[in-house]
């Protein structure tokens, strides 16, 4: 049983072109970029909730004389 190939102007299309060799399309090259433009914003998210949790353990452990 062989799986229905998505259409064009999809991610999986997308990789299907490069897997032939293949310059993708603008549809399959837009929805491309629409991922990594959604994958680098949750990393950029993900940074900054990141470093508000440092900002507050280090507080924590100054105020318990844990650091200077």
């Amino acid at each position: 049983m062989t799986r229905a190939l998505m259409p064009c102007g999809t991610v999986a299309a997308y990789h299907r072109h490069l897997q032939y060799h293949q310059v993708p399309c603008q549809p399959c090259a837009a929805a491309n970029a629409r991922r990594e433009a959604a994958r680098r914003e949750g990393a950029q998210q993900q940074a900054a909730l990141l470093r508000q949790l440092l900002d507050l353990i280090t507080g924590e452990c100054r105020r318990a004389g844990m650091l200077p």
